[in-house]
């Protein structure tokens, strides 16, 4: 199997840019929500929280925060894969322990190829509700 990424260099305008910030600072809510929740299910319960039990609690946090739903929920999905990758390379000793997202890190979302399609040499960013 080939797998192929790309990296875009974006120059987007100030209704852009404020989206984009609006799309990482919910990635990085949902990351830490989910992994507070996954820390402290292991530690009370000693329960191992998979991908499919994260995107359920997804759908719980969006009833309580209805502002996850103004931004892409791709970006929020792949940041519970993400996460879920993470867990996997530490309980196989290949990672460290996943660490909360701060806003003064880099800041990134991950989108799949159907939900970034390409025209040209222009990237479109689409939010899908």
């Amino acid at each position: 199997m080939v797998h192929c990424s790309h990296k875009y260099r974006a120059y987007p305008n100030d209704a852009q840019q404020k989206l984009l910030a609006q799309t990482f600072g919910c990635a990085r809510f949902v990351w830490n929500n989910i992994l507070d929740w996954r820390s402290r299910e292991y530690t009370l319960n000693g329960a191992k929280i998979n991908y499919t039990k994260s995107a359920a609690r997804l759908t719980e946090i969006k009833q309580d925060f209805p502002w996850l739903y103004d931004v892409s929920n791709v970006a929020l999905q792949q940041a519970l894969r993400n996460q879920d990758k993470a867990f996997s390379n530490f309980f196989s000793k290949r990672g460290k322990y996943p660490a909360f997202k701060s806003k003064h890190d880099k800041q990134s979302i991950r989108l799949i190829e159907q939900r970034l399609p390409a025209q040209g040499r222009t990237v479109v960013y689409r939010q899908v509700r």
